[in-house]
């Protein structure tokens, strides 16, 4: 008895869903639609390290919580995720490849989301070998080195780096700039 209850509310799930999808025109929302399967490279290695540090570091400037906040980023670069990428920072301040710090990256959460989709459609991504703590920190924020292998189609293409300012009230990142060099149909970014 307890087995056709459960049949039944799968049944009734099922159709429900279906009912929704056909009242939303048979397709998903574009919000719901999900980025790449599966990511072209994961977004750390086997090896992936935390590097110590003396400073005592306030909440969300703690190595670990840091680290988690890398990855989360790296992570969805690497399976498309534009708006995942955006969600990271406090305010976009986007600047991989090369872009510089005055006058270019991606400063709108639009702009990251069309850099984001123009990669993936290139096959890159990004994986971390470690992340460095600073070694001098602001009360309130605090730059983080990243080690990274730039790959393009499963394939390496450089090791690079890139810094992160981090938020150490919000645990978010303020600004993000690197890797400098990408693959070779990579030129620096202009917005």
């Amino acid at each position: 008895m307890r087995r056709k209850a459960l049949v039944a509310s799968f049944v009734a799930l099922v159709a429900l869903v279906g009912a929704a999808v056909v009242l939303h025109g048979g397709a998903a929302p574009p919000s719901a639609v999900p980025a790449a399967k599966t990511p072209p490279a994961p977004a750390q290695t086997n090896d992936f390290t935390i590097a110590r540090t003396r400073l005592r570091l306030p909440g969300g400037c703690r190595p670990t919580l840091v680290a988690e906040r890398v990855l989360g980023l790296l992570a969805a670069f690497n399976r498309g995720d534009g708006p995942g990428v955006a969600r990271a920072f406090v305010r976009p301040s986007f600047h991989p490849y090369g872009s510089r710090i005055t006058g270019s990256g991606f400063l709108t959460k639009q702009a990251i989301v069309r850099f984001v989709a123009e990669r993936q459609r290139a096959g890159d991504a990004w994986t971390a070998r470690r992340v460095v703590p600073p070694t001098k920190a602001a009360p309130d924020a605090a730059v983080y080195g990243v080690v990274l292998i730039v790959s393009q189609r499963s394939r390496r293409v450089k090791n690079g780096g890139a810094k992160a300012v981090i938020d150490c009230n919000s645990g978010r990142i303020l600004r993000w700039v690197g890797p400098a060099y990408g693959p070779p149909d990579v030129r620096p970014q202009r917005t």
